[in-house]
């Protein structure tokens, strides 16, 4: 995955550069596959951001949640949603860009079972299964994953 930035006022995009995450070492870019972020506020901690991702690995596959406080590094990969792996190393769930919250609670939109992207034949789903569903987490839960996430980031 790669980045760039710009100045908050706006101006010139910087040059792309590759993005870290604690834990994705070079085992890890040869066998597993992230293949998009959606990076947001956070909406628990102004201090940082929060990535949600479509991952496979060696063992599974799920919705990623991933915290920043630069937009550059990011903590470990925590399994958010567990989902089924499709085809040539895609899941059949994404998460849907952005994140809401209202009051104690933090709403989380996946469109599950993506159509092209989920093979309906190998998985027997019909294009009608497919939909966005939202998923609720506590913020206060949220809260104290946030703060756990970034203490890995630190040094």
């Amino acid at each position: 995955m790669q980045a760039t930035s710009r100045p908050l006022g706006g101006g010139d995009w910087g040059a792309f550069s590759l993005v870290e995450m604690a834990g994705y070492d070079d085992r890890a870019i040869r066998e597993f596959n992230v293949y998009y972020f959606a990076v947001n506020p956070n909406p628990v901690d102004a201090t940082s951001l929060l990535a949600l991702f479509p991952i496979v690995t060696d063992v599974a596959a799920f919705v990623g949640l991933a915290v920043s406080c630069d937009g550059r590094r990011f903590s470990a990969p925590h399994a958010f949603l567990p989902t089924a792996y499709a085809y040539e190393n895609r899941t059949t769930d994404h998460p849907v860009d952005g994140l809401l919250r209202r009051g104690n609670d933090v709403f989380v939109y996946v469109h599950e079972n993506v159509p092209d992207l989920t093979s309906y034949r190998r998985n027997h789903l019909n294009p009608t299964d497919s939909r966005v569903a939202r998923h609720t987490v506590k913020a206060d839960a949220l809260a104290a994953w946030t703060a756990d996430a970034k203490r890995g980031l630190a040094g």
